[in-house]
């Protein structure tokens, strides 16, 4: 008798490679998406240091952060073209992109942000 999971694999292995890592990408991205806003999120809102050295590798942090979403938001644009995503993941991500990008927005524009949210 097969288990569940050697049939998956199985399944799995008659799909080509690329339409198998997009399905993947498709599910996982959102949420990789969200944890690296959130990760931004604390390095940057955090009270940088008044040590000159300190505040370089502050600052750096906050760029590789930056750099970190703008990749998976590249991913995630290539995912969407595929045709082997679903529209529920479609807009899952598109809704996740516009939330990241309004969580950028927000850091450059912080009191902006404040006044839309009521706070």
């Amino acid at each position: 008798m097969k288990s569940k999971s050697d049939q998956s694999v199985r399944r799995a292995a008659r799909k080509p490679p690329l339409e198998v890592a997009r399905t993947v990408l498709g599910k996982s991205l959102p949420v990789s998406v969200r944890h690296a806003v959130q990760n931004y999120r604390n390095i940057a809102f955090a009270d940088p240091p008044s040590d000159a050295k300190e505040f370089q590798q502050h600052q750096t942090a906050c760029k590789s952060a930056l750099q970190h979403i703008e990749t998976l938001l590249k991913l995630a644009a290539a995912v969407e073209t595929s045709e082997s995503v679903s529209a529920a993941t479609d807009t899952d991500t598109s809704s996740l992109l516009a939330r990241a990008e309004a969580a950028v927005d927000a850091y450059a524009n912080p009191e902006s942000a404040y006044r839309e949210n009521g706070e």
